[in-house]
Formats: structure tokens, C-alpha cells, sequence
């Protein structure tokens, strides 16, 4: 993690394999989470896929900040 950020860092946490949550305090206490996601490929099976999905709602949706800012990466095959 950049040293720039550490400080307004409020907490962190990685959910394999995919999953990546960066929760921010910003001034005036405000705050907002980051949603990093790496989708599985189009070689993945319908199960993988719906596994995936279903892990990235939840996040979403127990989250109970505000703003949320997510960022999905995914590559094709």
C-alpha cells in the first residue's frame, strides 16, 4: 500500500480467489469502499461463474457505506 494512503486506510480485506475490499475515512467522516474484482475467464464452467457473482453481490450488498466504487477486470480467452 502506498505511503500517501495509509493513513485514511480504514480497514482491508481479501476474499479469494477473486475479491479485493479497501475501505477508506475521508474528511468530515465520510467514507468509501473500494470493490477490486477479477472475473473468471470464459473458460470458467457456469458454476465458477455463478459462484463468482453471486461472492461480488454479497460484498456489494453487505457493504454499508454510501459511495462504493467497483472495478472489475476480466480477461477473455
Amino acid at each position: 500500500m502506498h505511503t500517501s494512503i495509509v493513513h485514511i486506510v480504514d480497514s482491508y480485506k481479501i476474499l479469494p480467489p477473486r475479491i479485493a475490499v479497501l475501505r477508506l475515512q475521508l474528511l468530515r467522516h465520510k467514507k468509501i469502499t473500494i470493490i477490486s474484482s477479477y472475473s473468471p475467464t470464459d473458460a470458467a464452467d457456469e458454476y465458477e461463474l455463478n459462484a463468482f457473482y453471486y461472492q461480488l453481490e454479497e460484498v456489494i450488498c453487505s457493504d454499508k457505506v454510501y459511495h462504493k466504487f467497483v472495478v472489475e477486470a476480466s480477461t477473455l480467452e
